[in-house]
């Protein structure tokens, strides 16, 4: 696929990453990456992510709601 093109691999810090939701299209996907480019919604929230990456914008979108897979990680991504 082309736009996976110049795209770095987003890696999970310790062992046995969590599923994770990318709301930007800056990374590829993996075993347990998805990337949702049109942000967060039904698509995103059926992956059921342990972890959100994003931009601060989209998070502020989010606050007060609740999203009851998310256990692990919330991280903002910044071009």
């Amino acid at each position: 696929m082309d736009w996976l093109a110049g795209k770095a691999a987003l890696r999970y810090p310790v062992p046995s990453a969590p599923r994770t939701a990318v709301l930007l299209p800056l990374v590829r996907p993996g075993a347990q990456v998805r990337v949702f480019a049109e942000g967060w919604g039904d698509k995103a929230e059926a992956f059921q992510p342990a972890a959100v990456a994003g931009a601060w914008a989209q998070f502020e979108e989010l606050r007060g709601r609740e999203i009851p897979s998310l256990t692990h990680a919330v991280v903002v991504l910044a071009r």
